[in-house]
């Protein structure tokens, strides 16, 4: 601990300076604003401001913030300042997984070496604060098992991990990044290392008198995302958080704050460019309205009971940071093959194709990703509404079983080829049609057609050449029993989404070396692909169990959305967890070991 300046030693005007450094300090530490545009360099806008100097001031803090709201930069500028301002201060960040945490600490790193373009050239008193092991480097540490950057003043920022057990013990101001999707485990474990009070002390000495110690800033824990469901821990959060503020407790403080006000925001009272054009939302608004409605209006999703087959918490935790694959990646696990599943339609419906990759790991067995949806839209028709041709979807079709087959060996990388047979899209149709040999659009190759060896039998002599990988797939008799084991399969943690995509244009990939994140600029392609899988997981959401009598049930959409909403995603999505089920069904008997991965999911090898 610094000794005490004996002020006999210093002069009068070395007394008159030291006074006014400590009421310039006293000042920032009560105008976190003004200490953000004076330290930092940057101008908050209004809706951020009061954030910030309400939060400031609170312990128990949630900001319920739309998508393009700027959470996460806020937030990394409130842990910079409250960094700079107050010594010895443990500032936690805690995110869905490892790699979300990181995430923030990310921004609080670009912030710090003014590597983000947006806010211009940044002062440089954050970096010059940072202690540094060696000259060389900026200061930011990547250990894998926390990223870690110090102050001269021995306040540092910390990123935790998703294991709760590994978290126990850490004291500090947390900040939970994406609350809504942190596992109530997660959040439980670390909240009462950032309650304890940082201003109590003991001594054996006689005369000391605890009432005379200055008074440290307390910890805080600051709880900020979008909106989820409302049987996530966050939502329980913003209720009583919202109770208290509203009873008078200043120790809590709620921000609720929907994409109308990004839209036209202010400086000083005065309009300036919005965080968002209107066009984006109105896109989003009618391509994923249930999506839209939670991430930029706040509207929580509601919990459908027993009923509902797939939970939110369950589909945020199959989701991971993952690219959508245009081409075929070979490199991840021991084996790797695709499928192609596909649900046609002619006009009312979407024409959906999923690509599903399998994926086999000594540990775990089979598991399987969504890696990439295919909607056959006709791009040339101006209202959206008109699907391609058959001609064009047989075309469209085939050609991407050869792109993700990618081998001289015919259909060496395809595991299976799923249609749905049901009348309504004229599914076996398709089946007759695929069993011919034909030349790729595209490649201008000749390849093999492919057959339901069972269906087709009687066709087998007629096209011997036709391959055996195609399943048709009648929904009536295979929708009760697929639903179930998809639901084993996603509860198991053994099938993947990437995280949902923002509309962005790009996404925020972690660096090969854990060097922090790279921006990836998307494709349209990889964009449209995201945009598909995003609503494949709304529709799953949706999905509620109806019970028949005898022991029978049918799976179908939520009784209020059969109108609002498609299922053709979900259904391809059906066919693909079949296959993988029965992937590690045989797996199981060939090996003699059960199907069920026992006490882990996959999931923790990827966070």
């Amino acid at each position: 601990m610094a000794k005490k300046v004996d002020k006999s030693m210093l002069t009068k005007a070395q007394l008159r300076l030291s006074k006014a450094n400590l009421d310039t300090i006293n000042m920032y530490r009560s105008n976190p604003c003004v200490a953000c545009r004076d330290l930092l360099g940057i101008q908050l806008l209004d809706y951020q401001a009061v954030i910030l100097q309400q939060s400031w001031i609170a312990e128990n803090v949630v900001w319920l913030l739309t998508r393009n709201g700027g959470k996460t930069v806020l937030a990394a500028i409130y842990m910079m300042l409250d960094q700079l301002l107050f010594p010895e201060r443990e500032l936690w960040i805690l995110g869905t997984n490892g790699k979300q945490s990181k995430k923030l600490y990310s921004y609080v790193e670009r912030l710090g070496t003014n590597t983000i373009k947006s806010f211009g050239d940044l002062p440089d008193i954050y970096f010059k604060e940072i202690k540094r092991t060696n000259s060389v480097g900026s200061g930011f540490g990547h250990d894998a098992s926390g990223h870690r950057v110090k102050l001269m003043n021995e306040s540092y920022i910390k990123t935790l991990n998703d294991n709760p057990d590994g978290n126990r013990g850490e004291r500090g101001s947390t900040f939970f990044d994406e609350a809504s999707f942190i596992p109530e485990k997660s959040i439980v474990a670390v909240e009462p290392y950032s309650a304890q009070d940082t201003s109590f002390q003991s001594s054996i000495d006689p005369d000391f008198d605890q009432r005379a110690l200055t008074k440290k800033r307390p910890l805080q824990r600051i709880y900020f995302s979008s909106a989820g469901d409302k049987t996530c821990y966050f939502y329980q959060k913003y209720v009583e958080f919202s109770k208290r503020m509203i009873a008078g407790d200043t120790r809590y403080f709620v921000a609720d704050i929907t994409i109308d006000i990004p839209l036209e925001p202010t400086i000083r009272g005065k309009k300036c460019g919005a965080l968002l054009s209107k066009s984006v939302l109105s896109q989003a608004l009618a391509t994923n309205p249930t999506k839209a409605m939670r991430e930029f209006y706040n509207k929580w999703d509601v919990d459908g009971g027993d009923d509902q087959i797939i939970k939110s918490s369950t589909m945020n935790n199959n989701s991971t940071f993952q690219l959508p694959e245009m081409i075929p990646d070979f490199t991840e696990g021991e084996k790797v093959k695709y499928g192609i599943f596909y649900d046609p339609a002619a006009i009312a419906d979407n024409a959906v194709v999923l690509i599903g990759k399998f994926i086999y790991n000594s540990d775990i067995g089979w598991y399987g990703k969504v890696v990439n949806m295919v909607n056959f839209k006709d791009l040339t028709d101006t209202k959206g509404n008109r699907q391609k041709t058959y001609p064009e979807q047989i075309e469209e079709l085939r050609s991407l079983i050869v792109r993700y087959n990618d081998s001289d060996v015919e259909y060496e990388n395809i595991h299976k080829v799923g249609i749905d047979a049901g009348t309504g899209g004229g599914g076996i149709l398709y089946g007759h049609t695929l069993i011919m040999d034909y030349q790729d659009k595209y490649t201008k190759m000749n390849h093999r057609g492919i057959t339901d060896k069972e269906l087709f039998a009687d066709k087998q002599y007629e096209y011997p050449n036709a391959y055996p990988i195609l399943r048709m797939i009648e929904p009536t008799k295979w929708k009760p029993i697929m639903s179930p084991r998809l639901v084993e399969l996603m509860n198991l943690g053994l099938i993947h989404f990437p995280k949902e995509y923002n509309n962005s244009g790009h996404l925020d990939i972690e660096a090969d070396n854990d060097e922090g994140f790279v921006r990836r600029n998307l494709s349209q392609d990889e964009q449209l692909a995201l945009m598909n899988i995003d609503i494949c997981k709304e529709e799953a959401k949706m999905i509620h169990r109806f019970k028949l009598g005898n022991e029978r049930y049918t799976y179908k959409l939520r009784s209020d959305m059969q109108n609002n909403m498609h299922d053709d995603r979900f259904y391809t999505l059906l066919m693909f967890a079949d296959e993988l089920y029965t992937l590690r069904d045989n797996d199981a008997m060939n090996k003699g070991r059960s199907k069920k991965t026992k006490d882990r999911t996959i999931l923790s090898l990827f966070n």
